[in-house]
């Protein structure tokens, strides 16, 4: 089979598996009221104020098909819809077609991410390489869990890898096309996800290190005498000018509405961080005009205060606590298949030596990850830390660099961690959403983590199919004392209603599991009254 027939083969594959998934999930915590109410707003009125956090692209896009629905009444109040409203099939809910039909944007950028990954390994390392980078990443439970909701987190991952990629083209071959292309890649970025911001302090190193250790000639730029002189002018000029256009994408995607204003002219009421705060009423920086939309810098502004000031608790590692350092580290390790360590470990024992496009794609992975745990006590979602798995993706291709290894050996744990990668998503299909790796298993996650690193409620179809065939079955019953098979959301039952289930966690295991985010226990005893309450007494 030609390559071209099994890239193609690979994306069909990814896109199979993505609208499977799309089309069996529910409504998740962020996709109605959220993400597609923001986007059809801006969409219809040019406001973006509902989720200033993230920035528009995604939404905006995935809400383009609710234009041409006729009767906007079917949609119009964004109604998700409590889990138990859900269930019971509540009138006037956004309907599942509509949710699908915009899941297919989403779904588009997975298998346009897929591609580049396969374009990149193929320039790295060859064309084997490309073909087992992509075949890693058609199967990646992470890539799979967020690429069929309607979130940030997927377009992001795509334009943070298309942005690095690009810029890395561009100082392989500088010419005119390749640095704008490079800086539409970065805007496009900016506009997608916040975080993306951390692609500016990635590019400048790599710029550094091309000044230093490689030779780079950009002809259509300055003419200096001197090579040194015209080294570091090119690539200073090179990376103003991706800035610029990255600055020119983001003010057009919020219709230039506020540029240039300074600080000093917000009412000081809009900002809710400490940090932006701060800068309002430091007279030696709140005049200067600053080159971007009032609704970026104020999203950039939330972003802060959710990341450094909010005070709420978060469940991880079998605690609640207002701040965990090792949140996005650890969820690394138990949600990263381990044949990815694997053939990652592989790679750097075979090949030890780094190249400056290999420091380039590290420096950002440690960065992202480094500024999260200092610098951030959110910790709602591994997701953000998407961008990271398809770097992860390429750097587990590299011990094909040089084609498939002649070391017998090293062949066979290549093709056994390849069998074990693919048997590890398919096993968990189509619920990567609360896939974990052999470090914890499967079915022990919600001791581990929730929210959308496992229940954001996307098994409710499921659960309604559950409870349409049990009929005798209490969903979700908190602090009433009951008997019988009851289901229990992860998230209820570890953080929302963790006061009324220590009974039930403290005496039973669960029986099943629906989607793994949902927990099935058969309570057998009975509940005596007492002075101090209700106590439970097993059987």
């Amino acid at each position: 089979m030609k390559s071209k027939h099994i890239v193609a083969l690979l994306l069909f594959l990814v896109f199979a598996q993505g609208l499977y998934i799309a089309a069996t999930k529910s409504r998740t915590i962020d996709e109605v009221t959220f993400h597609l109410n923001s986007g059809y707003r801006y969409l219809t009125t040019g406001i973006w104020d509902i989720g200033i956090n993230n920035p528009p692209l995604t939404a905006t896009l995935a809400a383009l098909p609710l234009l041409f629905v006729k009767d906007k009444s079917k949609f119009i109040d964004f109604d998700k819809g409590t889990q138990i409203e859900y269930i019971n099939s509540k009138p006037g809910l956004f309907p599942k077609s509509l949710l699908l039909v915009s899941r297919l944007i989403p779904l588009l950028f997975m298998v346009l991410l897929g591609w580049f990954v396969f374009l990149w390994a193929r320039d790295l390392y060859g064309i084997k390489a490309g073909l087992f980078a992509l075949f890693l990443y058609s199967f990646s439970p992470n890539m799979l869990a967020f690429g069929s909701l309607v979130t940030a987190d997927i377009g992001g991952a795509l334009f943070i890898f298309l942005s690095m990629y690009t810029f890395w083209k561009y100082i392989s071959n500088p010419t005119m096309k390749s640095l704008l292309i490079a800086g539409i890649c970065f805007g496009l970025a900016q506009i997608t996800k916040m975080l993306a911001v951390f692609l500016i302090p990635a590019f400048i190193l790599y710029c550094l290190m091309i000044y230093f250790f490689r030779d780079f000639n950009a002809n259509f730029l300055f003419n200096f005498q001197n090579k040194n002189t015209k080294k570091i002018s090119d690539i200073v000029l090179s990376l103003f000018i991706v800035f610029v256009i990255g600055l020119l994408i983001i003010n057009t995607a919020y219709l230039f509405k506020g540029t240039f204003t300074p600080l000093g002219k917000y009412s000081k009421q809009e900002f809710m961080s400490s940090t932006f705060k701060n800068l309002y009423e430091n007279n030696l920086v709140n005049w200067i005009p600053i080159p971007l939309p009032k609704q970026y810098v104020l999203g950039h502004d939330q972003a802060q205060w959710q990341a450094k000031d909010e005070v709420r608790g978060f469940f991880f590692w079998g605690n609640i606590a207002e701040r965990f350092r090792s949140y996005y580290v650890l969820h690394l390790l138990i949600k990263t298949p381990i044949a990815i360590f694997v053939l990652i470990f592989l790679g750097f024992l075979y090949f030890r030596k780094l190249t400056i496009p290999e420091i380039f794609m590290i420096f950002y992975i440690f960065l992202i990850l480094f500024m999260l745990t200092f610098f951030s006590k959110l910790a709602i979602g591994y997701r953000h830390v998407l961008s990271v798995y398809p770097l992860l993706c390429l750097f587990s291709a590299r011990i094909l660099k040089d084609g498939i290894p002649k070391n017998k050996i090293v062949t066979a744990l290549i093709a056994a961690s390849a069998l074990w990668y693919l048997a590890s998503s398919l096993l968990v299909f189509p619920h990567h959403l609360a896939y974990f790796n052999e470090f914890i298993g499967v079915k022990n996650g919600y001791k581990y983590t929730i929210d959308s690193n496992l229940d954001w409620e996307q098994d409710l179809d499921l659960v309604k199919k559950y409870t349409s065939q049990n009929k005798n079955v209490l969903v979700d019953p908190g602090c009433q004392p009951v008997t019988g098979r009851i289901l229990v959301p992860a998230n209820s039952l570890q953080f929302q209603k963790w006061v009324c289930y220590q009974w039930l966690k403290q005496n039973f295991n669960p029986v099943d599991y629906i989607g793994y985010s949902w927990l099935v226990y058969d309570v057998k005893g009975q509940w005596q009254q007492t002075d101090k309450g209700f106590v439970f007494i097993k059987e």
